[in-house]
């Protein structure tokens, strides 16, 4: 490539290139060098200082060794040089502030130590300094707002810095990113940033800032006048006193704000909520007092998922708006412990199953909305006992069945029903179809019974008889003796929440649990089958019909079935069998060769052809 002396870019970004950086390069007097994010060795070539016309050099993201040649300092031209991701070390040559065209330097994530040469940052042309994640130390110049007029990104986090933090910082009218964290710099902060108006981003967390005293925030009331700021971060330093009132006032583009592990007291600020665009609020770990602000709410967000079953630790959550997201599942019944609750939004997400019943213990509820979602089955009449529920909005669901008359469900203005089909009855205001009259099914349903527990009777009968003749059981008296009921929440318990580390097997239709019934203390296998696979509803009915009428003592015993929804209203299946030793039969036609290494080794599996 050194034979190319006319070549003026070379462009080898991004692959897998090893070996050292050729040094006949510098025959290439008009070169642009990009060779980042490879996998080259060694040190920076020398050569390359020779390159007078070398505009940019990117060599980040390598596996570059050794220390920054101080010839380099003539490269005249160069105006953009990249060394970040690299293993760098010793100190960045003072020699390298000559170069006086340089607009961007970076060397974040290697290991040079030593302080920045002052002819750093002496270089006019500077726009972005980044030295994070290094062995720096020293103290920044108090000038350094002066002699960097154009410098817009400071970046140096993550070093040993100490010292005070310069006040002619504010000077610097073009910075838009200023991050000091994880240094050693002195107590006090005084910087006026008021000037910055191109400022979005500020970070000084854990650099021994503040004082715990009182005023200790405020150089933040300035930054009010930032219309640009985007990001603070303050977390674990000493500030104290109280939040300033100008915190409300920031730009409405702030998205994360965290001042926690501090020593903030007072309250929150009530007007906190203007800061719409805000994502991530971090403020745990101070002396805030006061209640948590109704400014503060979730809704018109992309949040997707379910609502976390831990919700039932907000034992005096008051107001829950979660409407206008993405959530998805079922309602948990664990919100029903919130008893609290009198205002519950959870409208314009795509929230299924039905009502669960855990929610009729939500006395104090006075405003409820679940419309826009995709609820299922009736309306549950504990909804009419809710003494101050004064606002109902379920529309636009595929709710079914009668509409209740008590309670709210008497004020039509109260209530919005429409957009659910299936719906019928209700007061006659709301303009709801009549329900199909029950008078007749009342009739038959006796008579239809009746009949049947004839039949069953008879049958009955008839099995007893024939198994008295015959001395064989079609039906095992132990299958009905020991027929255990058992619920999805015994189930859920008894496999540690249907954990990984009770997995024993999977199938086509289902996995396989292994678990503890208590208080017995059975083992028990336990089939779950996948609801999401159509053909698993035919194979549980099939399963159940063929154990039902055959017992074998080389056949798995069926303990019990359970056939439910779970809490989040999903339907659920699954087959109960006692639990036996010796693994699966597939384990043993088809055994896996054990892997070798030191100690005893497990007998290989084997089957004879009796057996």
């Amino acid at each position: 490539m050194g034979r190319f002396f006319r070549l003026q870019v070379l462009v080898l970004t991004s692959n897998l290139l090893e070996g050292r950086i050729p040094r006949n390069l510098s025959n290439c007097n008009d070169l642009s060098l990009h060779l980042g994010n490879n996998k080259f060795i060694g040190n920076l070539p020398k050569e390359l200082g020779s390159l007078s016309q070398l505009v940019l050099l990117y060599i980040d993201s390598n596996n570059l060794t050794g220390a920054i040649p101080t010839i380099y300092a003539n490269l005249s031209s160069l105006e953009r040089f990249l060394a970040h991701l690299n293993v760098l070390e010793g100190s960045i040559p003072n020699s390298l502030g000559g170069v006086k065209s340089l607009t961007y330097l970076s060397f974040f994530s290697n290991k040079l130590s030593g302080v920045i040469p002052s002819s750093i940052y002496n270089i006019v042309s500077l726009i972005a300094m980044e030295t994070p994640s290094n062995l720096l130390e020293g103290s920044l110049p108090q000038n350094l707002g002066l002699t960097l007029p154009n410098v817009e990104v400071i970046n140096i986090w993550g070093n040993q810095f100490s010292g005070s933090i310069p006040l002619s910082i504010s000077n610097a009218s073009k910075l838009k990113y200023f991050d000091l964290s994880l240094n050693k710099f002195s107590s006090g902060v005084a910087i006026n940033c008021g000037n910055l108006k191109n400022l979005s981003w500020l970070s000084l967390d854990k650099s021994g800032l503040g004082t715990g005293h009182a005023n200790g925030l405020n150089f933040l009331t300035a930054l009010a006048n930032c219309s640009k700021f985007r990001v603070l971060q303050l977390q674990e330093n000493n500030f104290g006193g109280v939040l300033p009132n100008s915190l409300a006032n920031f730009s409405i583009k702030l998205e994360h704000l965290s001042v926690a592990a501090n020593q903030i007291s007072g309250n929150v600020l009530s007007d906190i909520g203007n800061l719409v665009s805000l994502n991530a609020l971090a403020m745990d770990k101070n002396q805030l007092i006061g209640s948590i602000l109704t400014s503060i709410d979730l809704s018109r967000n992309c949040l997707t998922g379910p609502i976390p079953v831990e919700i039932d630790n907000l034992k005096n959550l008051v107001e829950l708006n979660i409407s206008h997201n993405k959530l998805s599942s079922g309602i948990p019944s664990s919100l029903g412990s919130c008893t609290s609750l009198e205002r519950l939004y959870l409208d314009n997400n795509s929230f299924g199953g039905t009502f669960p019943q855990l929610l009729s213990s939500l006395k104090a509820i006075e405003e409820l909305s679940l419309s826009h979602n995709n609820l299922s089955g009736e309306i549950p009449k504990f909804l009419e006992t809710f003494p101050f529920l004064r606002n109902l909005n379920l529309f636009f669901n595929n709710l079914e069945g009668e509409v209740p008359v008590g309670g709210v469900f008497l004020n039509a203005t109260a209530i919005s029903v429409s957009g659910n089909n299936k719906l019928c009855g209700g007061i006659p205001v709301v303009q709801l179809s009549a329900c199909a009259s029950k008078k007749p099914r009342k009739l038959i349903i006796p008579i239809v019974y009746g009949v049947l527990g004839i039949i069953l009777a008879s049958s009955i009968l008839i099995l007893c008889f024939l198994r008295k003749t015959r001395e064989q059981s079609c039906v095992p008296s132990s299958l009905i003796d020991s027929y255990l009921k058992i619920s999805y929440g015994n189930l859920l318990k008894t496999t540690n929440g249907f954990s990984l580390t009770n997995l024993i097997g999977t199938g086509s239709f289902g996995l396989v649990y292994k678990g503890i019934l208590h208080p017995d203390k059975m083992t028990i296998a336990m089939k779950v089958l996948d609801q999401q696979n159509r053909r698993a509803s035919k194979s549980f009915v099939a399963e159940c019909k063929t154990l039902r009428n055959i017992r074998h003592r080389n056949l798995v015993k069926i303990i019990s079935v359970c056939t439910s929804v779970d809490f989040q209203g999903n339907d659920f299946k699954a087959l109960i069998y006692e639990f036996m030793e010796n693994e699966s039969l597939e384990s043993w036609l088809h055994p896996v060769p054990q892997a070798g290494g030191g100690g005893a080794r497990e007998q290989p599996k084997s089957l004879s052809l009796f057996q």
